[in-house]
């Protein structure tokens, strides 16, 4: 597997950005909620996903999003790479002072249920949502 590009988001108004940057890192993107991206395959700039760690849940998040959001484009999949940006974001989550996370999914994303099991996801329901029908999984750090 090649290595994949990792970028530390700051934090606007100067605050220190809690997910500090690795090596290699190159680029950012202002946002106050993510951290953590994959971001391209070094060897040829391909776009290969995104994963977003929120800082919080309103009530929506809550309901549907939770605090964890990923997505790689079809051609990186069954790479493990979704299993790798989530297990390193996981690990940054506690700094922000959280001590569960919730990760959802949509009910017909098996791959994606495997990636968050995998994680130590715990099923809490399936429920309909705003996203159609999600499963909703608890993970404690």
């Amino acid at each position: 597997m090649r290595r994949v590009r990792v970028r530390a988001v700051p934090y606007p108004g100067g605050q220190q950005d809690p997910c500090p940057a690795r090596s290699g890192v190159r680029g950012t993107r202002g946002s106050p909620a993510y951290c953590g991206a994959p971001d391209a395959d070094p060897a040829d700039g391909t776009y290969l996903g995104a994963i977003t760690l929120r800082h919080g849940l309103n009530d929506f998040l809550l309901r549907a999003g939770g605090h964890i959001g990923y997505g790689l484009r079809p051609s990186a999949r069954g790479r493990g790479l979704a299993t790798w940006a989530l297990r390193s974001v996981l690990v940054r989550a506690p700094e922000l002072g959280l001590r569960t996370v919730l990760v959802t999914c949509g009910d017909s994303n098996l791959a994606s249920a495997r990636v968050i099991e995998k994680a130590g996801g715990v099923l809490e329901d399936v429920r309909e949502t705003e996203l159609g029908l999600t499963r909703r999984y608890w993970i404690t750090l």
